[in-house]
């Protein structure tokens, strides 16, 4: 769970550096762990993070840890996406089935081709599943939103945090 190679001191100024560069006007409130490495809790809190992407990709809702709402991620969008349109959709369809969190998540890096062209992925995986998740949004099934905006509310209502219905 904790990378004892990065020190709470080295945690701070990573992450300051990291969310001063974004130039934002408001700072960030969520946040995502460099190689999923989770550490320093305190730190991000401290900092006015309300929630993070976890480590542990399983179909459930945000569950409250270490002070912060922790999201599961559901789905790695990568080059190995391309044409998996049906399986995101199912794992989508899941979601919507067992009212989790459908957290899809990639890197720049992960979804370009050789050519520098993310096109194939785009046209065979995202854009299908994009529309797929504006239907059911449309439908009533499905809210779509950021993290920190589902944080943010489970926080002004108190909530507490909905069970993880199944493991990936």
């Amino acid at each position: 769970m904790i990378d004892d190679r990065l020190s709470r001191r080295a945690f701070v100024g990573s992450a300051t550096a990291g969310v001063t560069a974004l130039g934002l006007r408001s700072a960030p409130r969520t946040f995502v762990f460099p190689w999923n490495r989770e550490a320093h809790f305190g730190v991000l809190r401290r900092m006015g993070f309300i929630a993070y992407r976890g480590d542990q990709r399983v179909v459930g809702g945000p569950s409250k840890a270490n002070g912060l709402w922790n999201f599961p991620p559901v789905y790695y969008v990568d080059q190995k996406s391309v044409g998996a349109a049906s399986l995101m959709r199912r794992y989508l369809d899941i979601c919507v089935k067992h009212r989790a969190v459908f957290h899809l998540w990639t890197h720049p890096w992960s979804i370009v081709e050789d050519d520098g062209s993310a096109e194939r992925l785009v046209k065979t995986a995202l854009e299908p599943v994009f529309a797929s998740m504006a239907q059911k949004r449309d439908e009533g099934l499905l809210h779509t939103g950021t993290m920190g905006g589902l944080a943010t509310a489970l926080e002004m209502q108190g909530m507490a945090a909905p069970a993880i219905a199944a493991r990936n």
